[in-house]
């Protein structure tokens, strides 16, 4: 079944449509994007649920939707924090409410939904914790309709945080980095003929998460605040820095963005591809930017070759006015001890790079002190003692 809610599937390169089936990768490389009708984006009702709120803004019929629990988050006004700072005003988007403590909750239900569209019942996935939780989590939700096939390398494991679900199969790839336990999944997917839900080249990963957004600038309205100049996201392929975008120029269109906020991607001195490639002015992260087997206090984040995405984010952050920050462990170390003492916002280290990375912005004066900032606060640390014990561990080939 079709809707005429959505208009087409595109890439984002050469202009080529596809059918609502064709959604992973052009065959010119590019991924395909989701296009709206403007008259369909407005909000179908009041709801705490942000998927009930902003059906029209995702890639699937409302009746496809798979609810999984995820709520509307808190928007903070972080009044002492902005003072310390010397900053107008600073805000805080504090996605640490829901199930897995992150914003791919958000996420998750969207791409499962999507998957219902599609009639799709098995796929295989790969995270370095905080996108395969989700997913797992979600999935467990609905053990008759899916089988999650989870895949992450064995230094992350520990961050995948569920029980031993009936429909969820976990897969641990020995002595490899994230990347590299990317790639034994896809060959699972391909051998098996299972879809590889494709990370990044999802749509309904870009697009649950840019719900965030749309619910952040509509909690701004409803308070009559002040809309920021910048925002802060720490990125790994910078799927977040893409979905806030594309909310961003969606609410635009219709005349609810009032000012395009610069959007700064954030990363740790450890693994800074994109950083760096930035600071060269380089459009593309060639080998010598790649960094291999990469380690950090942000686990999360730690994709040390992001070269398939960053052309995209390059080309928003420029758009938009923003720029790439990297920060060391002590500032981050700093920056969540600040959120935690001022604020009462307990995080991780992945999302406290984003305030550690407003101080680097400010003090090196490019963020002037009469800005307003919003960073999201992508997550929190979960229970580790929670984790699966049947677990499949793989060499990588």
């Amino acid at each position: 079944m079709r809707t005429q809610r959505i208009i087409k599937f595109q890439c984002v390169v050469c202009k080529r449509l596809f059918t609502f089936k064709e959604w992973q990768k052009c065959q010119c490389g590019g991924f395909i994007d989701t296009i709206y009708a403007k008259s369909d984006l407005k909000m179908i009702s009041p709801s705490l649920y942000p998927a009930l709120k902003w059906g029209n803004y995702l890639p699937f019929p409302q009746e496809f939707l798979l609810p999984t629990d995820v709520r509307e988050t808190p928007l903070a006004e972080a009044t002492k924090l902005a003072k310390q700072l010397k900053l107008k005003k600073l805000y805080l988007k504090v996605e640490t409410t829901n199930d897995t403590k992150t914003f791919k909750d958000r996420m998750a239900e969207a791409v499962l939904s999507f998957l219902n569209y599609q009639g799709i019942n098995e796929f295989v996935a790969c995270s370095t914790g905080n996108a395969s939780t989700a997913l797992a989590n979600a999935a467990a939700k609905y053990p008759t309709k899916f089988t999650a096939y989870i895949f992450c390398a064995e230094e992350f494991l520990y961050r995948l945080n569920v029980p031993d679900y009936p429909n969820v199969k976990v897969f641990s790839v020995k002595g490899v980095d994230f990347v590299r336990a990317a790639e034994v999944s896809q060959k699972f997917a391909a051998k098996y003929g299972l879809i590889y839900e494709g990370g990044f080249y999802d749509p309904a990963r870009r697009e649950g998460l840019k719900l965030l957004t749309l619910e952040a600038y509509a909690q701004m309205i409803e308070r009559n605040w002040e809309q920021p100049d910048y925002l802060f996201q720490a990125v790994s392929s910078a799927m977040g820095i893409w979905g806030i975008n594309k909310g961003i120029s969606e609410l635009s269109g219709l005349g609810y963005v009032k000012k395009i906020p610069g959007l700064v991607a954030c990363q740790q001195d450890t693994c800074n591809p994109m950083v760096r490639a930035f600071k060269d002015n380089s459009p593309l992260i060639t080998p010598k930017y790649i960094v291999q087997n990469p380690t950090g206090l942000a686990k999360a984040i730690l994709r040390g070759n992001p070269s398939d995405t960053y052309p995209y984010i390059r080309k928003i952050v420029l758009k938009t006015g923003g720029s790439f920050v990297s920060v060391n462990d002590e500032e981050i170390i700093t920056a969540r001890k600040k959120l935690l003492e001022v604020e009462g916002v307990d995080t991780s280290y992945d999302a406290s790079i984003t305030l550690a990375s407003l101080k680097k912005a400010i003090d090196e004066g490019w963020v002037k002190r009469d800005s307003i900032v919003m960073l999201n606060i992508s997550g929190a640390d979960r229970d580790q003692k929670i984790r699966p014990s049947r677990v499949r561990y793989l060499d990588f080939e």
